[in-house]
């Protein structure tokens, strides 16, 4: 005969087991049910239940749409578990899918309660960021990391911190150092991310090709280069190195993934033109155009792409329009960008004037210090010097 003891653990490992496959089976209607008769026999037996149980109750009531119960769940846990890290995460996670007001404060306090956990730190920093109170949010950072030394959460978090600073070389330095961190906390997807993020860094504002080229080709080499806009940035890095046949390789690539790609078929078009192939580049910047034409309002990169089109096309006057509109976007936009100074560049250069075209490639540059940028910058001091 089992004891009475014997028969408590079979029912609670019966209960459990329903539990776990109920919620694995995503039924989410009878995982609940099992789960609130486990907390019932926790609580009927004096034990003390896992926050495990009630997180996975709150996301089953999530997914059955029942917000408040979910919440509630949590709630429930912190009444057994006062303190427990993982559900005041949660806790504060709820309470920002509502966009409740008194966030940072929130966090602020699962940070007194658990110092040692990240999640609090890389959320403030992301609000923080979101309101442009960057230093603010490397200051929390930094405080993250005196507690939680390595962590890769924050150093990635404080390498985009570092962008909005425009301290590229920190935040290069961080990005290479969460991805190169020996204690392989992550998966091969977040390394070559963050291999992305410090070759666009080296690419964009530190002006080294280098590097640029190195870090994105151990991105490429670890599998990571799977979305389109990243392979569109590998296939720039190729075409800048006059590997065209990997560079249209990888562009096709982009196209048929996305017929729509409007960098990818500008890039394509230009190789062509490069390569002699005039028709087919042609072809590109014309249906560039022509899929442009038929946007209402048009965003200062629309207007821009599409004026390269028609200087590539020698359609200076139409490009000299959509320059002159991309420029007018960008102020309504309120955003700053390179990509008009380079585009006037561009222009100028065209028309012969290098001198005009030499003026504002210097302005690009003082914006984004780009590999880009800087042999742009070459191409009209060359031509320049030839003139002269």
């Amino acid at each position: 005969m089992l004891s009475k003891e014997d028969l408590g653990i079979w029912e609670e490992k019966t209960l459990s087991a329903l539990y776990d496959f109920y919620l694995e089976d995503e039924k989410y209607d009878c995982a609940v049910l099992y789960a609130e008769k486990l907390i019932e026999f926790y609580k009927k037996n004096g034990f003390t239940p896992t926050a495990y149980l009630f997180t996975n109750l709150a996301d089953s009531y999530r997914n059955l749409g029942d917000s408040d119960k979910a919440l509630d769940a949590i709630d429930r846990g912190l009444e057994a578990l006062p303190n427990d890290a993982e559900l005041l995460v949660e806790q504060v996670y709820y309470y920002e899918d509502r966009n409740s007001s008194g966030i940072v404060e929130a966090w602020q306090r699962v940070i007194e309660a658990a110092p040692k956990v990240d999640v609090p730190y890389n959320r403030i920093a992301m609000l923080l960021n979101k309101e442009e109170k960057h230093q603010e949010a490397l200051d929390i950072l930094n405080q993250g990391l005196s507690e939680i030394p390595g962590s890769i959460n924050l150093l990635g978090r404080r390498g985009h911190t570092y962008l909005c600073l425009k301290r590229y070389q920190e935040a290069a330095d961080d990005f290479l150092e969460t991805a190169e961190n020996p204690k392989k906390q992550f998966t091969w997807w977040d390394i070559g991310v963050m291999y992305i993020e410090a070759a666009y860094t080296f690419w964009t504002y530190l002006n080294n090709a280098e590097d640029a080229t190195k870090y994105y080709f151990m991105a490429e080499e670890s599998g990571l280069i799977e979305k389109v806009y990243d392979k569109t940035i590998l296939g720039s890095v190729y075409q800048w190195r006059k590997d065209y046949d990997k560079a249209i390789e990888i562009f096709n690539e982009c196209i048929d993934n996305d017929p729509t790609d409007d960098f990818a078929l500008f890039s394509r078009g230009y190789i062509y033109k490069q390569l002699g192939e005039d028709v087919k580049a042609q072809a590109d910047f014309e249906w560039l155009i022509k899929e442009y034409e038929k946007i209402d309002k048009k965003s200062h990169d629309v207007y821009r792409l599409m004026g390269c089109a028609y200087l590539e096309m020698d359609m200076s006057d139409d490009a000299k329009d959509c320059f002159e509109k991309s420029a007018s976007a960008l102020k309504t936009e309120g955003v700053e960008c390179f990509c008009v100074n380079q585009s006037w560049a561009k222009y100028y250069k065209y028309l012969g004037n290098y001198q005009k075209a030499l003026e504002q490639i210097e302005l690009a540059i003082g914006i984004a210090n780009s590999v880009i940028n800087n042999t742009l910058k070459r191409e009209i001091t060359l031509s320049l010097h030839t003139k002269e």
